[in-house]
């Protein structure tokens, strides 16, 4: 017997634990989630599920935890050998008949939203970073998505993807430097390059961004970390031009466990800046110089040399 993962995990939430009575009535309401989407069957099969909480729970927080449990009536508390012994069928062979397969499937496009949604709602609670509660929000939205009712009607769920979606998007439209019209030029070799980050709302969120180049260099590093808390945040990178006229840099944001955040349009493509640099290359001009005298020298030669030659 293995406790629930999402409601042991409650237990290991260190910033929820601050808060005992809050962290109890957190893991009466994911019993009661549990409770209301696998609904128990028709005696005389019974259904349960296991919390182990652990012992290094806040001292506080064992009696509003335990009133909760005894309290609440879709709940019937029982130790582990109980719930051993009233839920597994009375077999000899030691295991109880399979239940017969399911073959319904979920929508295609429907199950290709789900996983990416769930891997955008993983990036968005790496980028919040502890203490925020809008990811399990988000994995709730998810997990009802996932209701046996939308195997046959996906359109149904989709609402709940589509609220995610929205939700998701609007985080990585914040950690986006607005490119829109933007024109950036460089008058000589050296120059800054300033982004301006979106909108955040109420959230704080944590990236990196990251710019590579075979045309400039960066004198004071490629890459930045930054929290952006309000809108319009400007990161500012110093660039070195290798060369003149038009070149592009190509930017990536991340999030703080390395992975790209799909912010140009979806995609993870890099998203490319173009500079314009007007400044004139002192060693290219110096050697177009010196070969233009080269030039003058070589034809006053031949033209003294013709001027010797020529008989008065």
């Amino acid at each position: 017997m293995l406790p629930d993962p999402t409601t042991q995990a409650l237990f290991a939430n260190a910033d929820l634990l601050a808060d005992p009575v809050r962290a109890a009535q957190m893991v009466l309401g994911q019993l009661a989630f549990i409770w209301k989407q696998e609904p128990v069957p028709d005696p005389p099969t019974q259904r349960g599920v296991a919390i182990a909480p652990p012992s290094t729970l806040p001292a506080e927080m064992w009696a509003p935890l335990l009133d909760r449990l005894a309290g609440a009536p879709f709940l019937k508390p029982v130790t582990l050998s109980q719930l051993v012994d009233q839920v597994t069928p009375d077999n000899p062979n030691g295991a109880g008949p399979l239940t017969a397969p399911s073959f319904p499937r979920f929508d295609d496009a429907y199950a290709a939203d789900m996983a990416r949604l769930s891997g955008d709602v993983s990036i968005v609670n790496s980028m919040l970073g502890p203490g925020s509660e809008e990811p399990t929000d988000l994995r709730r939205r998810l997990f009802t998505a996932t209701e046996p009712t939308y195997l046959s009607d996906p359109l149904a769920g989709r609402p709940w993807l589509s609220s995610v979606d929205a939700t998701v998007s609007q985080a990585f439209a914040a950690v986006t430097p607005n490119l829109d019209n933007a024109h950036y030029t460089l008058t000589s070799h050296e120059g800054t390059i300033p982004l301006q980050m979106g909108d955040p709302g109420p959230n704080a969120y944590h990236v990196s961004l990251a710019l590579s180049s075979q045309d400039f260099t960066f004198p004071d590093g490629d890459q930045q970390d930054v929290t952006v808390d309000r809108p319009g945040v400007i990161v500012s990178f110093r660039v070195t031009a290798n060369s003149s006229g038009q070149n592009s840099i190509y930017l990536q944001v991340r999030d703080p466990n390395g992975r790209i955040v799909p912010v140009n349009n979806g995609s993870t493509a890099p998203i490319a800046i173009p500079v314009r640099t007007t400044a004139v290359n002192s060693i290219a001009l110096l050697v177009t110089v010196a070969a233009a005298l080269a030039l003058v020298a070589l034809y006053a030669r031949r033209w003294f040399r013709r001027r010797r030659t020529t008989p008065t």
